[in-house]
């Protein structure tokens, strides 16, 4: 039978409130990006002239000042006079900067005025050029007479600052940037309330079909902000390397005889998740800008996650709410795993799938097809990360569980068709694993221990553990207490439900596939943590970010009223309570959000706007506690929209901000430029490093395989002729290299070329 995907009042003949609302939104936000593109350029207003300029460590060169000689800390200042209750913008570029990373520092003093708010930081990189910073200070009431402007660098020698720049910001231009935002917040507000009514109104229209073409556009448009989004992000390293290595071995071998070995790459390639090196592998056909091409597929790949989100959200919500639904689940912070070469990005699309397929199967008992059909979508995802097998033990669950409500309990043991479940995905997952992997890289690998030992390290750190539970328990308070507390309560006991067998049933199975997805991670957590930075003490919502989308289906269930059942009333409320108390707890007294594991990189996409400041999560907690306490119509939908795209806007915020300082951003990209030498000079490469920080950050961009590589620990020398056919080392600051000559120009890179 095709499949039809309807949405109603699509073709309405008129442009829907919601389309002017979002223009107006549109139009606001580009009003407010000019406006600040224009405050911060100082040559829009008069330039203030310094009094006096002091010098320590800089010297006059051009119409600009370069950080010399050899003292650790450079500092340049100028004097100024200020009026105080104003705003004032500073500007100054950076022409050259030597090749290691270091901070410029500026600030402003004087007696008995030196404080954070007058104090700004910028990070320099290796090989910045022509590089124009700007911000703007309020100087407060007690601003003295005269005030210095300083420039604190504390970098090598080499650094150049020139055009710099201080002018006073008129208050007409604070009034226009404020009007703007004020715009900007009522166009947002309006585009909640007119999505909010558009949704409510699907049920009041005649349906019409919906064309693929709406989805493949969608998918298409969203692929294209990921990447461009991707393309603006620093590598990350850790895992990717690992996938990167796999993939050009893949590439360069014509399929699974190219797989490293691990003394090749320094690291086990027995892994059970082979599905996604071959995927991204095709992007090393265009050399050393592979990355982008990973980038570009990763994009098309977790944008696709749309499609299963729908098709799910379609059996429980109406359809303009499924696709509103749907764009949010592609727009989720940890989303941004896009940007790096992981497994978590394959896994993302395939475990919705397979949760779609699930609900199918749980609406269609008796067929043969459906649990074979589902099997399929297990066994392709346990070969990109093993913990999708707890989709198939949720699947299994809700099917006993709803033999015992039906009592059909004896159907289900006499007539067992949810065994070809488990048996196809276990058919498929060996069939795509002996295609995939060379018999000396088949296997568990390093995950064949991981779940060992839990149960005792828990017991032996209580205190631990359950700082580990409340973090996990604050990441899923804003939105998800919401969904949480909505999907327990409609498995309850109602008069005069409304709502569907299926579809109940449907809600447990998600529930049940979201709690295995959360206990797996926090199993596997508790088992790498003898040995895994930061030990108990560390979250990964990571392994199961992609369960979000089934929770935010579940965010606009209804809520029970009371005289509908006392029991689902109370159970709603206690579940909000115990997860938002949870988080208020974590954030609000213990103060466990300031732990840098707590968000760190990609671990935790979703906490990491606790980083700004964690009042924040008071405003939201009084958003969900009002949602759940209005009840169902236009209003309650338009705060419901409020507050997730509220914390889409802070979530992704706090998430581009961490992610953007990841130390990836100062890399020298060594493997690029040793590439791009032997180009002129053929030859091979090999890689020695003291650490796998410096493996790592060597290798990384080195589109194929070194031909040797070799860890020194402590550093050291290593003789050029003893390293394979190598005509080229790359190697690291600790490591000496003879008889073998190193390579001039390359900056903070280690290149030899063996005599």
């Amino acid at each position: 039978m095709k499949q039809r995907i309807e949405l109603s009042g699509l073709r309405q003949g008129r442009v829907p409130a919601v389309a002017f609302a979002a223009a107006a939104t549109t139009l606001a936000l580009l009003l407010v990006w000019w406006w600040a593109a224009f405050q911060a350029d100082p040559r829009h207003a008069p330039q203030l002239q310094a009094a006096s300029v002091q010098m320590d460590g800089f010297r006059v060169e051009g119409n600009g000042f370069r950080a010399v000689g050899d003292q650790p800390s450079h500092s340049l200042a100028g004097q100024f006079r200020l009026h105080a209750d104003k705003r004032y913008s500073f500007s100054f570029s950076v022409d050259t900067a030597p090749g290691a990373p270091a901070a410029v520092v500026v600030d402003l003093f004087g007696p008995g005025y030196d404080n954070p708010a007058q104090e700004r930081t910028f990070a320099t990189q290796p090989g910045q050029t022509s590089v124009h910073w700007s911000d703007t200070m309020d100087v407060g009431h007690d601003v003295p007479e005269a005030v210095s402007l300083r420039i604190f660098y504390d970098g090598p020698p080499g650094l150049l600052l020139s055009d710099i720049r201080v002018v006073e910001v008129p208050a007409w231009r604070i009034w226009v940037g404020h009007l703007l935002m004020a715009l900007l917040l009522a166009a947002g507000v309006a585009l909640v309330a007119a999505v909010a009514d558009w949704t409510r109104k699907d049920d009041t229209v005649p349906a019409a079909c919906v064309p693929w073409s709406l989805l493949i556009s969608l998918w298409l448009g969203a692929a294209l902000v990921r990447f461009v989004a991707a393309q603006l992000l620093p590598y990350w390293s850790g895992d990717e390397y690992v996938y990167k290595m796999i993939a050009s071995g893949i590439w360069a071998g014509g399929g699974r005889s190219g797989i490293p070995l691990p003394d090749q790459i320094q690291h086990a390639t027995n892994l059970p998740n082979m599905l996604y090196p071959y995927l991204i592998a095709p992007s090393f056909m265009i050399g050393d800008s592979f990355y982008t091409g990973v980038r570009l597929i990763n994009a098309l790949i977790v944008a696709s996650g749309l499609v299963p989100t729908y098709l799910m959200a379609r059996r429980l919500l109406n359809g303009r709410l499924s696709l509103v639904v749907s764009v949010a689940a592609i727009a989720l912070p940890g989303v941004f795993i896009s940007a790096y070469a992981v497994t978590e990005v394959l896994y993302f699309p395939l475990y919705l799938w397979a949760c779609w397929a699930g609900v199918r199967w749980l609406e269609r008992p008796a067929s043969i097809a459906a649990p074979i059909f589902f099997g399929v979508w297990i066994g392709l995802m346990l070969n990109v990360r093993l913990n999708g097998i707890t989709v198939l033990m949720a699947a299994l669950m809700t099917w006993g569980i709803v033999a015992l409500r039906d009592r059909t309990l004896r159907q289900f043991l006499t007539r067992p068709t949810w065994l070809l479940a488990p048996l196809s995905s276990y058919l498929i997952f060996k069939l795509v694993t002996v295609s995939l992997s060379a018999p000396t890289t088949d296997g568990l690998g390093m995950y064949g221990n991981r779940l060992g030992g839990w149960q005792h390290t828990i017991m032996s750190d209580l205190h631990g553990a359950a700082g580990l539970l409340l973090g996990h328990l604050t990441i899923l308070s804003i939105p998800f207490s919401l969904a949480l507390a909505a999907g327990i309560a409609l498995l309850l006991p109602w008069r005069n439900q409304r709502t569907p067998t299926p579809a109940r049933t449907a809600t447990m199975f998600l529930l049940i596939a979201t709690a295995g997805a959360i206990g797996m991670a926090i199993v596997f957590t508790v088992g790498i943590s003898p040995s895994d930075l930061g030990g108990l003490g560390r979250w990964h919502s990571r392994y199961y970010f992609s369960s979000f989308p089934l929770l935010l289906i579940l965010l606009f269930l209804p809520r029970p009223e009371r005289e509908q059942s006392a029991l689902a009333w109370y159970a709603y409320w206690g579940v909000l309570a115990s997860v938002v108390g949870a988080a208020l707890l974590f954030v609000m007294v213990l103060k466990l959000h300031a732990s840098p594991w707590f968000g760190a990189t990609v671990d935790s996409m979703e906490a990491q706007w606790y980083r700004f400041t964690r009042w924040w999560l008071v405003g939201f907690v009084v958003l969900v506690l009002a949602i759940a306490a209005t009840r169902e119509g236009w209003f309650r939908r338009t705060l419901q929209l409020g507050l997730l795209v509220t914390w889409l806007m802070v979530a992704n915020a706090g998430t581009w901000h961490e992610l953007s300082r990841s130390p990836g951003a100062f890399d020298s990209r060594c493997g690029a430029l040793a590439h791009e030498l032997v180009a002129h000079d053929p030859g091979g490469i090999a890689v020695v490093a003291s650490g796998r920080r410096e493996l790592v950050d060597n290798v990384f961009f080195l589109p194929y395989l070194p031909v040797a590589m070799r860890m020194l620990p402590d550093g050291g020398v290593v003789d050029g002729r003893t390293l394979a056919s190598a005509r080229y080392v790359l190697a690291d600051e600790r490591i000496q290299v003879t008889h073998a000559t190193r390579l001039p120009g390359t900056g903070t890179c280690s290149i030899y070329k063996v005599d």
